[in-house]
């Protein structure tokens, strides 16, 4: 799994990167937030779980908590899909 989303994830922390830098605008900000946020929930809470499933030390607990915390990610996904469509 890590080899398909981490150079997507690495890919779209580049993309808001750069225009932080360039010209620091509310777009580029707040796009920046939730790629940080997205990031930090990504190994904070979703690595371990993932790890647990590989490691086949999984329950259904895990299972129900990875997806109920899945549905938090789509939602900051999409939000920020269409923040950019917007700015588009």
């Amino acid at each position: 799994m890590a080899l398909i989303v981490m150079p997507l994830m690495f890919g779209q922390l580049i993309t808001y990167t750069i225009p932080v830098f360039q010209e620091q605008n509310v777009f580029s900000i707040c796009g920046m937030l939730v790629i940080v946020t997205l990031w930090i929930s990504t190994f904070l809470q979703f690595v371990p779980l993932h790890q647990q499933i590989s490691t086949n030390s999984v329950t259904d607990k895990t299972l129900e908590l990875l997806v109920a915390r899945n549905w938090i990610r789509v939602v900051l996904w999409t939000g920020l899909f269409i923040w950019n469509v917007i700015a588009l």
